[in-house]
C-alpha cells in the first residue's frame, strides 16, 4: 500500500466517523426535544387556563345605576331580591326594573321598560312570579292543565341544583290579549320559603323564542336562594 492510498483511507475513515458522531448527536437532541417541548406547551396551556379561571372567579365589578347589579363576566349580571331571598344571573345587555323593593328582579327584557303601577306578569318576556305557599297546588294545576288561555304541550319533572322543578311548555289559545300559538315556557320551583315560577312568555311574533328559552333556562340554573 502506497503512502498516498493510506492517506486517502485515513481521510475516508475520519469523514465516516464524523458523520456517525453528527448523526448520533442529531438523534439524541431530537429525542430529548420531543420530551421537553410538550411539557412546556402544557405549562403554557395550564397557565392560560388558570388565568382564565381567575378572570371568571374575580371579575371586574361594575355597578348598574338602576339595579346595582354586579357584572360577573362579559355576558351576565347578577340581580338580588333581598326581600324574597333569591338571586340569579341574566344577560348583561338585558334590562330589569321595579316599583317596589319586593318586586326587584321579577321582570326582564332585552329592551328598557317602565313597569305600570298595576303589574301584569305578561309585561316582559321573562318574569318571575312569587306564589304563596297555600296557593301553590292550585297554581301548579293551572299551569299543568289546558285552560281557556293556554294549551299544554309538554310537562317535565326536572332536578336542577338539587331542587325538584316542573317544566311546562304551552301555547296560547288566542283568548285574551295574546295571539293564538304564542309560546309560554314555565319553570315551577317549589321551596318552603319562596315558591316561584320563572317563565318566558312570547309577546310578539318577532320574538326569538329559541334564544329566549335558552336564556330562561340559564337563569333558572343560576338561581340561588338564601
Amino acid at each position: 500500500m502506497t503512502l498516498t492510498k493510506f492517506k486517502y483511507k485515513i481521510k475516508v475513515l475520519c469523514f465516516l466517523f464524523f458523520i456517525l458522531i453528527y448523526t448520533g448527536f442529531v438523534f439524541y437532541a431530537g429525542k430529548n426535544s420531543n420530551k421537553i417541548l410538550p411539557e412546556k406547551n402544557n405549562s403554557n396551556i395550564q397557565g392560560e387556563s388558570l388565568r382564565l379561571q381567575s378572570k371568571i372567579a374575580n371579575p371586574q365589578g361594575q355597578e348598574n345605576a338602576v339595579q346595582s347589579s354586579q357584572v360577573l363576566a362579559s355576558y351576565i349580571k347578577l340581580c338580588s331580591n333581598t326581600v324574597m331571598g333569591f338571586e340569579l344571573a341574566y344577560p348583561k345587555d338585558w334590562f330589569t326594573s321595579y316599583n317596589d323593593s319586593k318586586d326587584q328582579c321579577l321582570y326582564f327584557a332585552p329592551y328598557s321598560f317602565i313597569l305600570p303601577q298595576v303589574l301584569d306578569q305578561e309585561t316582559t318576556p321573562i318574569n318571575i312570579k312569587i306564589i304563596k305557599d297555600d296557593e301553590w297546588e292550585d297554581t301548579v294545576k293551572l299551569y299543568e292543565n289546558p285552560n281557556e288561555f293556554y294549551n299544554v304541550i309538554t310537562t317535565n319533572n326536572l332536578e336542577i341544583n338539587g331542587r325538584l322543578v316542573k317544566q311546562v311548555k304551552s301555547t296560547s289559545t288566542g283568548t285574551g290579549s295574546l295571539k293564538r300559538g304564542f309560546t309560554r315556557t314555565a319553570y315551577l320551583i317549589f321551596n318552603s320559603k319562596t315558591p316561584m315560577i320563572i317563565s318566558f312568555n312570547q309577546l310578539e311574533e318577532k320574538d326569538d323564542t329559541v334564544l329566549y328559552e335558552k336564556i330562561l333556562e340559564d337563569m333558572v340554573f343560576s338561581l340561588k336562594l338564601f
